[in-house]
């Protein structure tokens, strides 16, 4: 992270596990670490062609995971990174007065999702789109082509076969994105360049979405998330969190 801040808790949400550890910047150590399989992966209505991921799953390994630091070092931590698999898409539902999370209770460090505000986790495994449905789609302004898996291309398969359940949702991201959103209670997903990069329709030359192409193909351009510059700040911790104080940076 682009910080000057010394005691870091870096987090990634990988595709089968949940990594944590704490690193002392100054002193180039880390101070404790922890790993737990998410087993997050859920039957999809399109049999071996899908592959989709409990989100809600997902996030109860992550706080299992912090909530094991040493508790002394979590209340020194002093910024957040967060990082995590690529390509993969999925939606949630935000308003002024509604979020798709909410502490399990007052005394809680723990967020619950609330299930029907969110959707399942299609990964970057996820083959949904044949080579057919791909070449109708149009060429993206990138340096990647249309693949199966990522996220445009899914959001593009959605779009054309499944449009009810894109009506359920206003936001989309990575999982580590509505991680970010649920820590910093964010009304809109922020995601980083490599992300947006993989998901295909991402200009890296001007860090633009392929807007004008999207839009021309009927896209559902509302759902894209604001993008930023990796390790620069994604919003500040809204409440304290296993001790973290509430405040600090996410990255």
């Amino acid at each position: 992270m682009d910080t000057d801040k010394r005691i870091i808790l870096g987090i990634d949400i990988g595709t089968t596990s949940i990594k944590v550890c704490i690193l002392d910047r100054k002193e180039n150590t880390i101070i404790a670490r922890q790993t737990k399989d998410t087993q997050a992966n859920v039957p999809s209505e399109l049999g071996c062609e899908g592959n989709k991921q409990n989100v809600p799953k997902i996030l109860s390994a992550l706080h299992a995971c912090v909530s094991r630091l040493p508790s002394n070092s979590l209340r020194q931590v002093e910024a957040i990174g967060i990082c995590g698999q690529m390509h993969g898409v999925m939606l949630w539902s935000c308003s002024d007065d509604s979020f798709p999370w909410e502490k399990a209770d007052i005394e809680s460090s723990r967020f619950d999702v609330v299930s029907d505000k969110v959707s399942s986790l299609y990964t970057w495994q996820d083959s949904r789109c044949d080579p057919e449905f791909l070449s109708s789609l149009p060429k993206p302004d990138s340096h990647l082509k249309a693949c199966s898996g990522y996220g445009c291309s899914t959001l593009f398969w959605m779009s054309k076969n499944r449009p009810e359940k894109l009506t359920k949702f206003n936001c989309a991201g990575t999982v580590q994105d509505f991680a970010v959103s649920m820590l910093c209670n964010l009304k809109k997903p922020v995601m980083s360049v490599q992300n947006a990069a993989s998901w295909g329709y991402f200009s890296l030359s001007s860090n633009e979405w392929n807007m004008d192409i999207l839009k021309s193909a009927d896209f559902p351009v509302h759902l894209l998330p604001e993008v930023i510059d990796s390790g620069k700040v994604a919003g500040y911790l809204a409440e304290t969190w296993h001790g973290i104080p509430a405040g600090i940076p996410i990255g």
